[in-house]
């Protein structure tokens, strides 16, 4: 095995210690605000989650961010989104929320609300 390969198995059991402790208040913060969270990806660079709105009133995605960077901050401390919001495929937006000097950090994507959608 390389040095890469046991940097990646090591930055993934970090991140699978960090999302063990807040996991859940991210979910119980984004139910607040009408999203469901979903854990994506490997978890060797970042710890993808994906927000979708779950009711017809839920908040925007800023506030939705802004609330679990809250919530993230009371965990892990200094936490911040860092950069430009991305813009992606179906109206997502992505946002990265850093913390303890980016060693390793959140990739957010939030769904976009459909405004008046019936369906």
């Amino acid at each position: 095995m390389t040095d890469n390969v046991y940097i990646r198995q090591a930055k993934k059991q970090f991140s699978l210690s960090i999302l063990e402790t807040v996991l859940e208040p991210i979910r119980e913060t984004a139910r607040g605000c009408g999203y469901a969270i979903s854990v994506h990806g490997s978890l060797s660079k970042d710890i993808d989650l994906i927000a979708t709105p779950w009711i017809y009133t839920a908040k925007s995605g800023d506030v939705l961010v802004q609330n679990i960077v809250k919530v993230l901050s009371e965990y892990l401390g200094n936490v911040c989104v860092s950069g430009d919001v991305g813009h992606k495929a179906h109206g997502r937006k992505a946002y990265t929320i850093v913390f303890n000097q980016g060693a390793v950090y959140f990739d957010l994507s939030v769904m976009g609300l459909c405004g008046d959608c019936d369906e």
